[in-house]
């Protein structure tokens, strides 16, 4: 288990506080922040993670799940794909 560092960072004021001001509606650390936003910066080099979402419910009718070619028509063409 890694521990955490501690570090001195100077950043502008203006910057800081309006920083400080979110976390805090956010019920966040400001420590939380500056890590969130160093991976967003890094993540090109950080190692990919893929997050699972599960969700219970039941598929659509009408939908074949045994056809590969009827699944890609319907994900092409489903009013919830981008």
């Amino acid at each position: 288990m890694l521990l955490p560092m501690k570090t001195t960072i100077d950043i502008n004021d203006e910057l800081y506080q309006a920083a400080k001001k979110k976390v805090d509606e956010d019920g966040r650390t400001f420590s939380a922040l500056v890590e969130a936003a160093l991976r967003v910066y890094l993540r090109d080099s950080l190692p990919f993670e893929l997050k699972w979402v599960t969700r219970s419910g039941k598929p659509r009718p009408g939908i074949d799940f045994t056809s590969r070619d009827f699944l890609y028509g319907f994900s092409d063409n489903s009013p919830d794909s981008d």
